[in-house]
């Protein structure tokens, strides 16, 4: 019976993670599909620990990124920078960070930020969608430094 109640919650979580990122294209980087995810760092938090950002839900991915998989997740973080609302974009040293507002979604504010830092050639790539009750990438700023 346990095993049971264990196996329901673990499907009620996958389901509010999978929902979470819908509709835009780089949720197939999230759900694994680009990058294997026993090559990636996957971060979920959602609840209490974030409550004091304004977030409900937080999800990143962090990983080394090879030339076809940074061609894709580009092709992806494209298709969706046409859907944002608002964007803000920084260059500094190798590393371009990106973070884009989306339309509001089950009475939530939604962003994703888009980070990469080439050093040679390597190149790291962080992806984080997020969201909550924060009303624009500015407030979101001064929430996270």
């Amino acid at each position: 019976m346990k095993h049971r109640i264990f196996l329901t919650i673990c499907l009620a979580l996958l389901s509010f993670v999978a929902r979470a990122q819908q509709g835009l294209s780089v949720n197939a980087l999230f759900t694994g599909k680009v990058v294997p995810r026993e090559e990636m760092v996957e971060v979920r938090v959602k609840g209490r620990a974030i409550s004091k950002y304004g977030l409900q839900f937080y999800h990143s991915v962090r990983f080394k990124a090879n030339e076809q998989q940074c061609k894709t997740v580009d092709e992806l973080v494209e298709r969706d920078r046409k859907m944002a609302t608002d964007i803000k974009q920084t260059n500094r040293k190798g590393a371009t960070t990106l973070i884009m507002a989306f339309p509001k979604q089950h009475g939530l504010y939604r962003y994703l930020c888009y980070l990469t830092l080439t050093k040679g050639h390597l190149t790291m790539v962080t992806v984080v969608y997020m969201e909550g009750n924060v009303a624009s990438i500015a407030e979101l700023g001064k929430l996270v430094n």
